[in-house]
C-alpha cells in the first residue's frame, strides 16, 4: 500500500513541476519576431557631379512588397562639395514610391532628396546608406540594405 501512495505522490509531484517549468517558459518566449521583408535590391551609383551631384539608385529588382511605414533612410557621410554635411529629406521615401515600395521601382538618392546649402554639388562617395527594417509590433529592427559607396559594398541583409 505505502508503494501505491508514493507513486501517486511522486505522479503528483511531477505533474507540479512540469506545470510550473511550462508556465516558465511560455512567459520568457513572447510573440515571435515578424521577419523582414524579402526584397532582392540592386545598387547603380555615379560618382559624376551631374546638375543632380552624385545620385545612388536602389532598385526593387523582386520579392516582397516593402512598406514605407515600416522603412527608415540611414545616411552617414554624406556631404556637400564645400565639406558641409547633407542630411536626407524626411518622407523622400514616400515621396519617390508611395506607400509601398513594390518590384522594379527605383528609389533614387540625389541632391533633391537632402538638405543643404543651395548652390553646392551633393557628394555621396563617402556615404554609407542603409535601409532599416523597423518591426511593428516589437521595439526591433533589422538592416535591410547597406551599402558602402565608396567600395560599392552594397548588399541586402542576409535571410
Amino acid at each position: 500500500m505505502s508503494q501505491v501512495v508514493a507513486i501517486a505522490l511522486l505522479v503528483g509531484i511531477v505533474t507540479v513541476l512540469s506545470a510550473t517549468v511550462a508556465v516558465y517558459a511560455v512567459s520568457f518566449g513572447g510573440a515571435a519576431e515578424e521577419p523582414a521583408p524579402n526584397a532582392v535590391l540592386a545598387t547603380t551609383f555615379d560618382d559624376r557631379t551631374t546638375a543632380n551631384g552624385q545620385y545612388l539608385n536602389i532598385t526593387h529588382d523582386g520579392g516582397e512588397t516593402v512598406e514605407i511605414e515600416s522603412l527608415r533612410l540611414d545616411v552617414d557621410g554624406a556631404e556637400t562639395d564645400t565639406g558641409d554635411s547633407a542630411t536626407a529629406k524626411s518622407g523622400v521615401l514616400e515621396s519617390q514610391v508611395g506607400t509601398e515600395w513594390k518590384a522594379t521601382e527605383t528609389l533614387s538618392l540625389n541632391k533633391s532628396a537632402f538638405d543643404f546649402a543651395s548652390g553646392s554639388d551633393l557628394l555621396l562617395e563617402d556615404a554609407t546608406v542603409r535601409l532599416v527594417y523597423e518591426q511593428e509590433s516589437q521595439d526591433s529592427s533589422s538592416i535591410l540594405y547597406e551599402c558602402q559607396v565608396a567600395t560599392t559594398n552594397c548588399e541586402n541583409r542576409e535571410n
